[in-house]
């Protein structure tokens, strides 16, 4: 069957680099571009009622009856159970620009001037930037579950390569489309085009980014939502809508391009020049000069709701710096209803501790007295080791109340006359989500993601199955994470050329002393093209130093990859290496969903004693939530660890890295080998290679 779905992706991908010349596109607002040419859909049709396609239609719908056409176009919709998948085309043209340029006129003087087309204000400073068709965020994408997403990527940024990730997706069947550069594709240079293909097989929140050096800091990330039938959400109930209007993307922001702080200066800025000089709500924001109190006067993101209604708001972290972001809504609490892609039980909190990479779906719960016209600060600031000055960095936004008929005469939201207190509305003894505290131990204050309990769908997908027979053990290996601290003489004076950067001090990230570098070719496709000596360990033989225990490494810079046996259960301690460093580290992985069995702090234990206790299995015996969360993206807590579980079902290379941009840069990061190279999906027809060049001298 794995087969026959391959080919049949294989067709899909020819028949759409064939017609790419013919295909026209319709832009419809940011929604979708929709493939319209009538060739292109009779031919697709053709396909896809090949048996194969019956069946592979089939499979994604987890329907009894096979599914017999695919339908193209107009992706944001009410999505059906039963109803045909959708077709989904996207343009991103890749273009370095400006915000507060010429496109915006007299804004912020004159508001309008600041929703001219291709005017892009950010907090109101003026900046170069990255952008996906001069849009901050990029192209939102909408689409249903099971549909196909194709999306052609012009890069006409004329200094720099990139690639797309599409953060949640599996990939399952396309890894070629995970979009990390040099893993499973070559970089797109300048001036070409790169088509990714996939299918939208788990709803929820996701999002899009840049997945080529710091481009995501700089402007190159957007939405993407993949909606299901209200049959397959246990928590549909919770809600009366799911508006595209009311996704929030979250971004922290510099007043430089981030090449600019890589690897960092020495004398002209301080050592927190690797915090944010601003947050952003969907592109947009007001920044306020600490030394003058001037503020840019820049319109703010707002989110508009009717009175008596239930919202659902979904809330992406598209950050990259350290500094976990703190979320209130003035006199509202949140009703939490799903972390990452996935529903949990309920719970009710005050404020949501969010890091780079994680989502939430959640609910506002308003006021008793809320009424037509009224409106609250929506607050987002930096916390924990960002919050060390009486005016961190953050950002507002507004939620605004009206009703059917007032909202049909307005004109515009105004917003609340309220103060708003530095480090935003939470309320004494409020509750928490995710506060990195590391006490996962139920109690009124504080909640730690692992500790959510995962509600499934009796409807819907099929998950991996967990669990082992009797007297089978899981892989288990080891992601022992810190960093290098460089003298100058290692750094300057050894005769190498080390990569680093400078918090302060000069560092490089690690993985069990070894700083990723990425490879000369893409593994994925060219595992054969990858010269022995660009990996951090012998590629066969002796077990892997991970799946030991890893430790008693010198430090290297190195191609790091860890095998993992296909369709293992696998379990991971995510550990920081000693000395431990206050500062919690979102860790994702890619093309897989995995179970957060807990959350800890090394306290009096050393890390050797949790490793020993995880290997020996004591460790994650009582885990935080007996239906533990699926995610994606997990939160160390500082000085911490945690534990998670996954079926390695996808077979291929996935990255596992910290998802703070500069930790990634300078190497904190692995990729996990799922199977070897007779499982893999082979590449697309005429897909791009990339390597050394490096001829014989004559």
């Amino acid at each position: 069957m794995d087969n026959i779905v391959g080919k049949v992706f294989k067709i899909f991908i020819a028949v759409c680099i064939f017609f790419t010349a013919s295909v026209r596109s319709l832009e419809v607002d940011v929604i979708s571009s929709v493939l319209e040419d009538e060739r292109v859909l009779e031919l697709l049709s053709k396909e896809f009622h090949m048996e194969a396609g019956r069946e592979m239609a089939a499979r994604f719908q987890g329907r009894q009856e096979p599914q017999r056409s695919f339908k193209v176009g107009n992706c944001y919709r009410t999505c059906r159970l039963g109803r045909p998948p959708r077709i989904c085309h996207y343009q991103f043209l890749l273009d370095s620009y400006v915000t507060m340029g010429d496109a915006c006129g007299n804004c912020p003087t004159n508001r309008t001037a600041c929703f001219d087309p291709q005017c892009i204000t950010g907090d109101g400073y003026e900046k170069t930037v990255l952008t996906v068709n001069r849009k901050i965020p990029g192209p939102a994408i909408h689409v249903c579950r099971n549909d196909i997403i194709v999306v052609d990527v012009q890069n006409k940024m004329a200094d720099r390569s990139s690639s797309i990730h599409w953060h949640g997706v599996l990939q399952k069947d396309t890894p070629h489309s995970d979009g990390v550069a040099q893993v499973t594709q070559c970089a797109i240079p300048p001036g070409t085009t790169f088509r990714y293909v996939f299918q939208a097989t788990l709803a929820g929140t996701h999002f899009w980014h840049s997945h080529d050096g710091l481009q995501k800091m700089d402007g190159l990330v957007g939405n993407m939502v993949v909606r299901a039938p209200s049959e397959e959400d246990p928590n549909a109930g919770l809600s009366d809508t799911d508006f595209k209007e009311h996704v929030m993307l979250i971004t922290d922001w510099l007043h430089d391009l981030t090449d600019a702080r890589f690897p960092g200066v020495r004398r002209r800025l301080p050592p927190e020049q690797q915090r944010p000089d601003s947050l952003l709500f969907n592109g947009l924001g007001r920044y306020t000069d600490p030394a003058s109190g001037m503020s840019t006067g820049t319109p703010l993101w707002t989110a508009t709701v009717f009175v008596g209604v239930k919202h659902k708001f979904r809330v992406v972290n598209g950050g990259c710096l350290t500094c976990p972001i703190s979320l209130t809504i003035e006199r509202h609490r949140f009703r939490i209803v799903a972390s990452d892609l996935h529903n949990v039980e309920p719970v009710t909190v005050d404020s949501i501790v969010i890091l780079a990479g994680e989502r939430y779906d959640f609910v506002p719960i308003p006021p008793d007295n809320v009424s037509d016209g009224d409106s609250f600060w929506i607050h987002a600031v930096v916390t924990q080791q960002c919050a060390t000055t009486n005016n961190p960095p953050s950002q507002v936004a507004v939620l605004h109340y009206v009703t059917v008929d007032s909202f049909s005469s307005l004109t515009e939201e105004k917003e609340p006359i309220t103060a708003v207190p530095p480090m935003g509305f939470m309320p004494a003894n409020g509750v928490s989500l995710n506060s990195l505290g590391g006490v996962c131990r139920p109690n009124r204050t504080e909640i730690c993601s692992s500790s959510l309990r995962f509600k499934p769908s009796a409807v819907g997908p099929k998950l991996p199955n967990y669990t082992l027979p009797p007297r089978q053990k899981p892989f288990r290996f080891v992601v022992p994470f810190g960093f290098h601290v460089f003298t100058n003489d290692e750094l300057f004076r050894s005769g190498k050329h080390y990569r680093y950067f400078r918090p302060g001090i000069p560092l490089s990230s690690t993985i069990n002393n070894m700083s990723m570098m990425l490879p000369s070719s893409p593994p994925l496709s060219q595992l054969d093209d990858i010269p022995d000596d660009e990996f951090c360990y012998p590629r066969h033989g002796r077990p892997h130093p991970l799946s030991r225990g890893g430790g008693g490494m010198t430090f290297k810079e190195c191609f790091h990859v860890v095998n993992v046996p296909l369709n293992a259960v696998a379990e991971a301690l995510i550990i920081t290496d000693e000395p431990p460093l206050p500062i919690g580290h979102p860790f994702h992985l890619h093309g897989y969903d995995f179970q957060v069995l807990l959350q800890g702090l090394l306290g009096n234990n050393s890390a050797a004693d949790i490793k020993k206790s995880f290997f020996e299995g004591t460790l994650q015996k009582r885990p935080d939530s007996p239906f533990p969360p699926l995610r994606d993206t997990v939160v160390l807590p500082p000085a911490g660890y945690a534990v998670i579980r996954f079926r390695a079902d996808n077979p291929g290379f996935w990255l596992l890295h910290c998802h703070f941009a500069f930790h990634l840069a300078s190497g904190m990061a692995l990729v996990i080998q799922v199977g070897e190279k007779r499982d893999f999906v082979p590449p697309p027809p005429g897909f791009p290679p990339c390597g050394n060049y490096i001829p014989m001298l004559v």
